[in-house]
């Protein structure tokens, strides 16, 4: 026999509780310690990343091994990168406002002929990372240094860049511009090479896209 309270208002049925999902590893609140050790890892693998490429980069020199040749694509990438974060350096904007005022054919030798007083060499390859431009003026640097810095002045003023690995653990610099050809009816481009502080002879090929 059941008992009825005509008083007392039947409760509500008891709805189901939510499905509790776990929070996201992202969107959690870490002591501050957790995170200064995820920091600290990714730093580390930075770090593994760069030296990994300068090392594959020094294997054999031919081009032909699957890990050079990816050494060399992220290499370029890195060059890429930190010459793009060089562009407003003290040493750039100072050379390439003086040299982008002489005409275009002359333009790489008063990039040269500023920067070969200012090289100095110094075997800092041991530490696997790239200075700034006004670093490497500063404290001297390696093949990576004064290529990113020759970049950057060239860069700045409207050439094209590409880096080149035709030895072991060295990297060299091709520039190029588009320009008037004499005859004036077909487009030129300009051609020239840096070797750390030297400049070959510069090269006119007739044709926008030649090379």
């Amino acid at each position: 026999m059941s008992l009825h309270n005509p008083f007392i208002e039947e409760l509500p049925p008891i709805e189901p509780l939510p499905e509790l999902k776990p929070i996201p590893w992202s969107k959690r609140k870490h002591p501050w310690w957790k995170q200064c050790i995820v920091g600290f890892g990714i730093a580390l693998i930075i770090h593994a990343l760069i030296f990994t490429t300068f090392s594959l980069i020094s294997l054999d020199g031919t081009g032909s091994n699957p890990l050079e040749l990816y050494a060399r694509a992220y290499a370029r990438t890195i060059f890429t990168h930190t010459v793009a974060n060089s562009l407003n350096d003290r040493i750039v904007l100072n050379i390439s406002s003086e040299c982008q005022n002489v005409p275009l054919e002359a333009q790489a030798y008063c990039v040269h002929n500023t920067i070969e007083p200012l090289y100095h060499y110094v075997n800092n390859a041991s530490n696997y990372m790239i200075h700034t431009p006004d670093e490497t003026v500063i404290q001297g640097g390696v093949c990576r240094d004064w290529a990113v810095m020759t970049a950057a002045i060239f860069r700045k003023m409207g050439w094209n860049v590409e880096y080149n690995f035709p030895i072991p653990a060295h990297v060299t610099l091709t520039v190029w511009h588009t320009m008037p050809c004499d005859n004036g009816h077909t487009g030129c481009t300009i051609f020239c090479e840096f070797n750390n502080d030297e400049l070959s002879d510069c090269t006119l090929m007739e044709g926008e896209n030649a090379g």
